[in-house]
């Protein structure tokens, strides 16, 4: 099968990819290799990184399988540098069998390509069906698929987190290759506003927040998905309350509790100067920002350090000063 007209990327649809890369990957990641953990192989022989089409044709008669994601780097080093992107000529090329007939379509809304999914057993994406081409439920929420792409450049891992707004998936970013906190919208017209709303002021708190001391969770990107709009965050740990209910509902030691409050009075204040109003304070809606030691009596080393808690759900949650907000997401 070949395609006789190239379809125009779609503004609404294209992920915002920007910036020169050196490699590409189109493979399915384990969850240790993704954590960057033990230099593990994934399921799939071979590890020739894809840097062109020869490289594609010459990976795949050599083992007959799509090449493996590089582990990711350990969570010490520095950044790993960008991967590179195939183009979606390439990806059909060679990889056409991978994909749905919805997919041999689709994939020309995205001129950069880093990971397709060749081994998550996809949806098939009937054109005319209800339910979004049956990529939703009921409730107009995504049905996540372990492995696929979202995008062509996100691998799904896990869920953690549903809600009325819809889903938080773990995913693992094929570009930057790191792992990142997926939100997906429902798809439902009153979403989108409220979702447009919350990029916008999520945006905004990025601006201010260069120098990384308001406490408040960083967005990455946002971009739609077959309907959905999605926003990426950087990955947290735990929330509170799950800390809480790990140390048995015990209180904590006043030194800890110092180290929240502090944390979370640099947070309001900063979202004062910025005239926001948080509307949805409670222990769900604050993040650990990774694991180390901490002074819980009779806790591990494996426990979280609270002076690196971040506030979450900041825009879901909001009241702008000057009114310009969306209604139906105050308490």
């Amino acid at each position: 099968m070949t395609r006789k007209q190239r379809v125009a990327p779609s503004s609404a649809s294209a992920v915002r990819c920007s910036g020169v890369c050196e490699r590409a990957w189109v493979g399915t990641a384990t969850e240790s290799e993704v954590r960057g953990g033990g230099g593990g192989r994934s399921a799939m022989t071979g590890d020739m990184p894809l840097g062109s089409a020869h490289a594609f044709g010459r990976a795949l008669l050599r083992d007959g399988a799509l090449p493996p994601l590089e582990p990711g780097p350990p969570a010490a080093a520095p950044p790993a540098p960008p991967a590179a992107a195939a183009s979606p000529e390439q990806v059909m090329k060679l990889y056409m069998n991978k994909l749905t007939p919805y997919e041999h379509r689709e994939i020309f809304d995205y001129p950069q390509v880093y990971f397709i999914g060749a081994n998550a057993k996809k949806r098939p994406g009937l054109v005319g069906f209800p339910n979004n081409c049956e990529y939703d439920n009921e409730q107009g929420s995504y049905i996540h698929i372990p492995h696929d792409h979202i995008a062509y450049r996100y691998e799904v891992l896990k869920v953690i987190g549903k809600g009325s707004f819809g889903q938080v998936v773990k995913a693992y970013d094929h570009k930057k290759r790191e792992n990142v906190a997926l939100k997906m919208v429902r798809n439902e017209k009153r979403f989108h506003r409220q979702a447009q709303e919350e990029i916008r002021i999520l945006e905004h708190l990025r601006e201010q927040d260069k120098d990384n001391t308001m406490n408040v969770i960083h967005m990455f990107d946002s971009f739609t998905f077959r309907n959905h709009t999605c926003i990426t965050f950087e990955l947290l740990s735990i929330n509170l309350y799950e800390l809480i209910k790990k140390n048995k509902f015990q209180g904590f030691s006043l030194q800890l509790v110092r180290k929240f409050s502090h944390s979370l009075l640099q947070c309001l204040h900063a979202l004062n100067k910025n005239r926001i109003i948080h509307c949805d304070m409670k222990p769900e809606n604050v993040l650990l920002k990774q694991q180390g030691r901490s002074g819980i009596k009779g806790r591990t080393s494996k426990e979280i350090q609270l002076q690196w808690a971040k506030f979450t759900d900041i825009a879901e949650a909001s009241k702008i000063a000057n009114l310009k907000r969306c209604p139906a997401l105050l308490a």
